[in-house]
């Protein structure tokens, strides 16, 4: 009876007997998980420092034309203009980019890179004045030099779905807000600004004097022209 019993005993460890050293690590394995404990958190990842930025609500865009966010700072100095021209091609049947901020006396060149022959005509939002009027061939340009303040229409009177806007203000940082109105301001250093908010729509028109932070300055909306006189705004720090 006791020799059965050995017998079966034997039968019954003998398949894990065949891979000892498989067993063995086995055990190993789940020893070392056992007294590792959970896994530690992921490190954070570093994103580094964050850039200034001023962001906040504009009015929306006015017959397709949005509006136009610049600083400048308030002591009035304003650094030196952009020498650099700014090109605006027509390429794809439209202006590229279609939306364009330059500094006042800064020159704009229109290209044409198309096999299209296109026209080039620019005038005054205010007022309706044409600056220039342009046919421009295939491979050629012209170009135009801005000395005055404000908003500028753009379009191709051969191509009447063709058009765009340059905003030539007088600050060294200027934005396109949205169709909507939002707004976004990247690199901005800390300090006093004039905000100038400007808009098809005179009516539209503000400017304000900001404190802006070293990260984010949320900018409450602001509608109508108004004095110079003091907008609140807060810094997320």
């Amino acid at each position: 009876m006791t020799s059965l019993v050995l017998r079966a005993a034997v039968q019954t460890v003998a398949p894990w007997s065949v891979r000892p050293r498989s067993s063995l690590a086995l055990v190993a394995v789940l020893a070392q998980l056992a007294c590792s404990g959970p896994a530690p958190d992921p490190m954070p990842e570093d994103d580094g420092p964050k850039r200034p930025r001023i962001q906040g609500m504009a009015p929306p865009a006015v017959r397709g034309l949005p509006s136009v966010v610049e600083l400048r700072p308030e002591g009035g100095d304003t650094g030196e203009t952009e020498a650099r021209p700014v090109t605006m091609d027509q390429l794809g049947l439209q202006f590229s980019p279609r939306f364009v901020t330059v500094r006042v006396g800064q020159t704009v060149v229109f290209t044409n890179s198309e096999t299209l022959s296109h026209n080039v005509h620019v005038t005054a939002v205010d007022g309706g004045e044409t600056l220039l009027n342009a046919d421009t061939e295939p491979s050629s340009q012209v170009e135009l030099r801005l000395d005055q303040p404000g908003g500028y229409h753009v379009g191709c009177d051969t191509h009447p779905g063709m058009t765009g806007l340059i905003y030539a203000g007088t600050g060294p940082y200027a934005a396109f807000a949205e169709q909507d109105g939002r707004f976004s301001l990247e690199g901005v250093p800390p300090g006093r600004y004039v905000l100038t908010v400007w808009s098809a729509d005179p009516g539209l028109r503000s400017e304000r004097v900001i404190d802006a932070g070293p990260e984010t300055t949320e900018i409450e909306p602001s509608g109508g022209s108004r004095p110079l006189s003091p907008l609140t705004a807060s810094s997320d720090r």
